[in-house]
């Protein structure tokens, strides 16, 4: 992040609120989908939704503020890791209030999904991002370099 270009770190920011937009637009067939489940669990499962979908989009944002520390200390010679600590501990926090949401999100949406009361076919929780979510640190380590 330390060497991208001012206009990349500036398209980031930009890109982040467009794509929260985007998540947001895409609610609307989650709300049809889940037409045939009660009121109760469209809500709650919505209501999920957006504060998950919200939520990574203000922590997308908060890659500028990571970037244009690095950018900083590169730019002065600063340590890299002081420099950026408190942008990146930020971006970590902002995450914690996502579980909760995540994990209630979850156990209604596959539950609902597995037991055919909504409009989703079961082979869909194949895509449901829980399982990459579990295994992101086992993937992680599988990786190499930077």
């Amino acid at each position: 992040m330390s060497i991208a270009s001012d206009e990349r770190i500036f398209l980031s920011g930009i890109t982040a609120l467009l794509a929260t937009w985007f998540y947001l637009l895409g609610l609307i067939q989650v709300y049809i989908a889940f037409k045939p489940t009660t009121v109760l669990v469209r809500g709650c499962v919505l209501t999920c939704f957006a504060g998950v979908l919200t939520a990574y989009g203000i922590v997308h944002a908060e890659y500028v503020a990571i970037a244009i520390s690095a950018k900083l200390a590169t730019q002065n010679q600063l340590d890299l890791s002081a420099t950026t600590e408190l942008a990146s501990m930020t971006n970590e926090v902002l995450r914690l209030f996502v579980y909760p949401l995540f994990v209630v999100l979850s156990l209604i949406f596959i539950y609902q999904v597995w037991k055919r009361k909504t409009l989703y076919p079961r082979w869909i929780l194949i895509f449901y991002p829980l399982l990459p979510f579990i295994l992101q640190g086992f993937i992680g380590k599988l990786l190499t370099g930077n």
